[in-house]
């Protein structure tokens, strides 16, 4: 499954508040400082998951055409790396640009897919539904 995502993952982060008894300061400045930051265009996979980084919420434009597509092609080589025959991708864009399904389908169309790959789910994630 292909989620959207944007640049420091926060979308995908757990929400879950650990609490510290002592501030151990040197040790938050310590992870501040490592946290893995990724850019626009980058496809992140974790196994099975996979983040399309796609909005970047220090630029502006947050989101574009042309990142949305750039994630895709990545998309497109890793899916023939792995001869995948069927993917999920939840529709880039639809959280924060609106952007339609019908819209992502026209930038998906217009993507080289590897021959292994028979179906592309479209998951739309504001109606909860695959189309």
């Amino acid at each position: 499954m292909v989620y959207e995502e944007d640049t420091f993952r926060v979308m995908s982060a757990d929400n879950i508040v650990r609490e510290r008894r002592r501030p151990d300061t040197d040790a938050l400045i310590a992870e501040a400082a490592a946290q893995e930051v990724n850019l626009a265009g980058d496809l992140v996979v974790k196994g099975s998951r996979w983040y399309a980084v796609v909005y970047d919420f220090e630029s502006d434009p947050v989101i574009s055409d042309r990142v949305i597509s750039e994630v895709l092609e990545k998309v497109s080589v890793e899916a023939g790396k792995k001869e995948l025959v069927a993917i999920a991708i939840q529709a880039l864009g639809a959280y924060r640009q609106k952007q339609s399904c019908a819209a992502f389908s026209q930038q998906l169309k217009a993507i080289a897919w590897p021959p292994s790959l028979r179906r592309i789910w479209v998951v739309d994630g504001r109606e909860e539904h695959l189309t």
